[in-house]
């Protein structure tokens, strides 16, 4: 009976060093995807400071149809116009930003997301900003 004790603490104490000591399962961190504002066949705005208290429109440009997906840090209302491939925002309040995602569907073939960032601050400045915010989100579908 003390053998077979021993033997399973020998294993017990294998499987453990081997356990702790290889880190191929250990988790590693994720990459930090960025969200493009143009892929082939989809183009969205550049990221834009809101000054306005109106609406806001935003057009992809494509061939195709497109779908939207709109996150907002503040409740948005929002309606698309397929014909047109725009989405048209509501009053968009104080200190409010606005992610929008788009996917076009080309001919049957569905592009890679794009994504752009409309900003709402108090100072009220609008301008394009050159280069777009990269925005840490990542939508896959499977």
């Amino acid at each position: 009976m003390g053998a077979l004790m021993g033997k399973y603490l020998l294993y017990g104490i294998l499987f453990t060093t081997l356990l702790f000591s290889q880190d191929s399962y250990a988790q590693k961190p994720l990459p930090n995807p960025t969200v493009p504002v143009k892929v082939d066949g989809l183009e969205l705005p550049n990221s834009v400071l809101i000054d306005n208290s109106g609406f806001t429109t935003v057009q992809a440009k494509t061939k195709g149809s497109v779908k939207w997906l709109v996150i907002a840090n503040k409740p948005i209302k929002y309606m698309e116009d397929a014909e047109k491939n725009l989405i048209v925002l509501g009053t968009i309040p104080e200190d409010t930003d606005v992610a929008i995602f788009a996917v076009a569907n080309i001919n049957g073939n569905l592009t890679d997301f794009v994504g752009t960032k409309l900003t709402k601050s108090k100072n009220k400045i609008h301008k394009e900003e050159s280069e777009p915010e990269k925005l840490d989100y990542k939508i896959r579908w499977h």
